[in-house]
């Protein structure tokens, strides 16, 4: 299993949130092995980088993950389930 956090500063910025860094994330879900992106094109990256095969994928969001194209990444994980 892979653990990742994907999430906007300028989002949180945008909302007029509380300032959060990285490590408050890590921290809060008490993972070594945690990855954090606050990049979409980085985000991105990783994600189309993964062997899919017989993989759940869960992606959830309050937001758009930069704007990340979920049809792309529904033609991608299509892919490895057929």
């Amino acid at each position: 299993d892979k653990a990742v956090v994907f999430y906007s500063p300028e989002a949180v910025a945008i909302k007029k949130l509380e300032k959060i860094t990285a490590k408050q994330i890590a921290d809060a879900f008490e993972r070594e092995d945690l990855i954090i992106y606050t990049e979409p094109e980085a985000f991105k990256e990783f994600l189309f980088s993964q062997d899919l095969d017989d993989t759940a994928l869960l992606l959830m969001s309050s937001g758009t993950y930069g704007g990340l194209d979920f049809e792309e990444v529904k033609n991608f994980w299509i892919k490895f389930s057929f």
